[in-house]
C-alpha cells in the first residue's frame, strides 16, 4: 500500500532561461601546474541606445524585456564577483544551459557560454536541502535562507527541501512540521518567480527483505516520484515534512536524515522500485549535485584547526581513518563532550553526508552550514568593490613575506551556498597553515561550514602513522622510486602531464637515489608529491673554526604535480599539500619555484615565508615556523643561549638557500626553461 495520491500540483513558470551566445574570445589563464586561479573577472556592459519609436507603435521594452535584463544583471554580477575565470567556465560548462541568462550584450570576458537556448534543460540539476529546527529561526534568518534557495534555483540548481523539526510523534509535532514547511515555502515565494509548495504524501515506508525472504526493518522510500519531479521541472521547489505512510496508510514520523539518504538513493537510481503509476518521461538526466545540511551547530568540529572546524572532508581518505566516530573519542577542549546532544548531532550529520555521498557520483558534494551563514545576502553587485579591495589588501605580493602579513581573512563575507555552487570548493582552503586560519570575523560569528566529497584515496609511502619520517641514520636504506608500492610509469606520466615537459627518467632516478624521503599519491595518480632529504652543500669557511661537522639533511619538496584535468577542482592539490605539511613533514619543508610560475600565489598563501634567490630565476618557499624570528636572534648585545640559537637558525637558513640553489633539473627536452 502507498499513501493516498493527491492532486497534481499546479504548474509554475520554469526557472530556466535562455543561454547567451558563445564568446569566441575566451582566454584561459591556467598554467600547467595551476592549482588555484585567482584572477577575478569583471563585466561592464553598456546597453545600446534604444531605437526611436514610430508614432502609434508600442515600446518593445516591456515587462518581459525588463525581467530578462534583471536576470542577466543578476547572473553577471554573481559570476563577476564570486568566481574566478576558471570557476566561471567550469560552472557554465555544467549549469550554463539550465541557468544562463538571456543574451543582452557581451558576457563575462573570456568565459564561453552556450550558443542556443533550449526550452527544456538538457540536464536537471538538483540539491537536497535539510533545514533543521526552522521553527526556532527568526523571520530575518529564514527569509535570508529562502532568498539564497531562490537564487540557487535561478542559477540552475533546483532544491528539494526537507524540514527537520526535532520532534517525535504526535499530531502537534506534525502540525509544527507542516507550519514550518509552509513558512519556508511562503518565504521562497516572496523572492522572485521561483515557486515553492509543501508536499505531504510523497514518502512511504517499505519493508526490507531479510534472510530467507523474511521482512526486516522498514526504510523510507519515495512513493510518488512525480510529486517531486513535476514541480522541479516547472520551477517549483517541493518542501517535504518528515512524515511517511505505512502500507496501512498510517502517518509515521521518520528521521529527516533517513529522508535525505532515501532521496539520494532515488536520484542515484539505486533501489527505486516501480511505483503504482508509470514514471513520467524525464526531459533529460537528473543530477543530484549537492547535499546541503542547514544546522545551527555548523560544521564538523576539529581539534587541530585554528577555526575549530573541518572545512574540507575527503571521505574516502579521512573517514576510513577514524576507527570510531571522531566525536565519540576521549574528551577534548575543542570538541563537544562525548555523548552530549551536540556530539550526537554532529555524528549524525557526518554519517548522513557520508551515506548520501556513497550513493552519488564522485562529482557530487555535501555542505554543512548554519542557517545564519546560508542567509548571508547573495546580492554580490553591491559588495563587488569592497570584496575586491579586501582581497587586494590581504593578498601577499611577489616580494612580501606571508608570515609578516596581518592575517588572511578566512571567512569572507559571501554566501557559502552560492560560492560552493560556482566553485565546488569550500569557502576556505583546507591546506592553509594553522597560523593563518585565525578568523577575522568576530567571536559571535556562526561556525564555519564543512564541505565534503566522496573524494579519493590517499597513499603515503612510507606510512607516517607507522613510523614518522626521519632523516637517514647510519647508512640505513632509503625508499626507491622502483619500490613495488610505487607505479613509476604512472608517476612519470603524472609529472609530465602537470609540467607539460618530458622527464629524463634515468637522470632523475640517479638524482634522488639515496635521498628519497617518501611519495604521496592522490587518487589514481591524479596528484602527488615527491619529497627528499637533501644534503646541505659544504660551507666555506667552516662554520665552527677548526672542524667541519655534518649538518642534518634538509626536507625538500622535489616535485608537486596535479594532472591538468584535476587542476582547480576536486581539492586534489589541497589533499596532497595538507598531507605533506601535517603528516609527513610537520616540522617544515622547503622548495623552490620559478619566479614566473603562475602557481606561486597559491604557494604564497600556504608558505610560512618566501625569499627570492640570487640570479632572478627562483623563489624559495618554506613552511618551517619561526625562521625570520630565529634569524633575528643573536644580534648586537645578545649572548649565551640566545646567541647560539640565532646562529643555529642562520646556519639552517644557509642550508635552505644552498639546497635550493644546488638542485639539478632532470628534463629531457631543451625548452630553454630551467625547471
Amino acid at each position: 500500500m502507498r499513501p493516498p495520491r493527491p492532486n497534481r500540483p499546479q504548474s509554475r513558470r520554469p526557472f530556466t532561461t535562455t543561454s547567451p551566445a558563445n564568446n569566441n574570445n575566451s582566454n584561459s589563464n591556467s598554467s600547467s601546474n595551476n592549482t588555484n586561479n585567482t584572477t577575478t573577472t569583471t563585466a561592464k556592459d553598456t546597453p545600446a541606445p534604444a531605437p526611436a519609436r514610430r508614432p502609434g507603435r508600442r515600446d518593445p521594452a516591456g515587462p518581459g524585456q525588463a525581467r530578462k535584463l534583471a536576470e542577466r544583471d543578476f547572473f553577471l554580477s554573481v559570476l563577476s564577483t564570486a568566481a574566478t575565470k576558471r570557476d566561471a567556465k567550469q560552472y557554465l560548462s555544467r549549469f550554463g544551459a539550465a541557468a544562463a541568462p538571456p543574451r543582452a550584450g557581451p558576457a563575462v570576458p573570456g568565459v564561453p557560454v552556450e550558443a542556443e537556448a533550449s526550452p527544456v534543460p538538457p540536464q536537471l540539476h538538483v540539491a537536497l536541502v535539510k533545514l533543521r529546527a526552522p521553527q526556532l529561526l527568526p523571520d530575518e534568518t529564514l527569509d535570508g535562507v529562502a532568498l539564497t534557495l531562490a537564487q540557487l534555483a535561478r542559477l540552475g540548481l533546483g532544491c528539494v527541501i526537507v524540514v527537520d523539526f526535532d520532534a517525535d510523534g504526535g499530531e502537534e509535532e506534525r502540525r509544527r512540521g507542516r507550519d514550518g514547511a509552509d513558512r519556508i515555502a511562503a518565504a521562497i515565494r516572496r523572492h522572485g518567480p521561483v515557486g515553492a509548495r509543501r508536499v505531504d504524501n510523497a514518502l512511504g515506508l517499505v519493508a526490507e527483505r531479510g534472510d530467507a525472504g523474511k521482512e526486516g526493518k522498514t526504510r523510507v522510500d519515495l512513493a510518488f516520484r512525480d510529486m517531486l519531479m513535476s514541480p522541479l521541472r516547472m520551477g517549483t521547489l517541493p518542501v517535504l515534512t518528515p512524515i511517511a505512510f505505512t502500507q496501512a496508510q498510517a502517518a509515521k514520523r521518520v528521521q529527516a536524515d533517513d529522508i535525505v539518504v532515501a532521496l539520494s538513493r532515488e536520484f542515484a537510481a539505486m533501489g527505486a522500485g516501480p511505483g503504482p503509476q508509470p514514471p513520467p518521461p524525464p526531459p533529460a538526466k537528473v543530477s543530484l549535485d549537492r547535499v546541503i545540511l542547514l544546522d545551527p551547530l555548523g560544521g564538523i568540529p576539529a581539534e587541530n584547526r585554528a577555526d575549530g572546524v573541518h572545512v574540507f572532508l575527503n571521505m574516502e581518505q579521512e573517514y576510513a581513518d577514524w576507527e570510531t566516530p571522531p566525536l565519540a573519542r576521549e574528551a577534548s577542549p575543542s570538541l563537544p563532550p562525548p555523548g552530549s546532544a551536540a556530539a550526537t548531532r554532529h555524528c549524525r550529520n557526518l554519517d548522513t553526508m557520508r551515506a548520501a555521498l556513497a550513493l552519488l557520483p564522485a562529482t557530487s558534494s555535501a555542505l554543512l552550514v548554519t542557517p545564519a551563514e546560508a542567509a548571508v545576502s547573495a546580492t554580490f553587485a553591491s559588495n563587488a568593490a569592497a570584496a575586491a579591495a579586501a582581497a587586494a589588501a590581504v593578498a601577499p605580493g611577489p616580494g612580501q613575506n606571508p608570515s609578516s602579513s596581518s592575517g588572511v581573512g578566512t571567512r569572507p563575507n559571501k554566501n557559502p551556498l552560492i560560492h560552493n555552487l560556482l566553485t565546488d570548493k569550500p569557502p576556505v582552503s583546507s591546506s592553509l597553515p594553522r597560523a593563518r586560519l585565525v578568523a577575522a570575523a568576530p567571536a559571535t560569528a556562526p561556525p564555519p561550514a564543512t564541505f565534503a566529497k566522496k573524494g579519493m584515496p590517499l597513499a603515503i609511502i612510507p606510512d607516517p602513522r607507522v613510523a614518522p619520517w626521519t632523516p637517514p641514520v647510519g647508512g640505513a636504506p632509503l625508499l626507491s622510486l622502483r619500490d613495488p608500492r610505487i607505479d613509476l610509469e604512472r608517476l612519470v606520466a603524472l609529472i609530465e602531464d602537470s609540467f607539460g615537459r618530458r622527464l629524463d627518467v634515468e637522470h632523475y632516478l640517479r638524482r634522488v637515489e639515496g635521498r628519497l624521503a617518501g611519495v604521496i599519491v592522490a587518487g589514481e595518480y591524479d596528484g602527488g608529491a615527491i619529497l627528499t632529504w637533501e644534503s646541505p652543500p659544504p660551507s666555506s669557511p667552516p662554520r665552527r673554526p677548526g672542524r667541519r661537522s655534518p649538518r642534518p639533511p634538509v626536507p625538500y619538496l622535489d616535485k608537486f604535480a596535479v594532472r591538468k584535468r584535476a587542476q582547480g577542482a576536486g581539492g586534489v592539490a589541497d589533499v596532497v599539500f595538507k598531507a605533506m605539511v601535517r603528516a609527513c613533514f610537520p616540522g617544515g619543508v622547503v622548495w623552490r619555484s620559478r619566479q614566473t610560475n603562475p602557481v606561486n600565489r597559491w604557494y604564497f598563501e600556504r608558505a610560512a615565508g618566501q625569499y627570492k634567490l640570487p640570479g632572478g630565476l627562483w623563489t624559495m618557499f618554506w613552511t618551517t615556523e619561526g625562521v625570520g624570528e630565529g634569524i633575528a636572534k643573536g644580534g648586537a648585545g645578545a649572548g649565551g643561549e640566545v646567541a647560539a640559537e640565532g646562529m643555529r637558525w642562520r646556519e639552517r637558513w644557509r642550508d635552505y638557500v644552498g639546497v635550493c640553489e644546488g638542485v639539478v633539473p632532470s628534463w629531457a627536452d631543451d625548452t630553454g626553461v630551467v625547471d
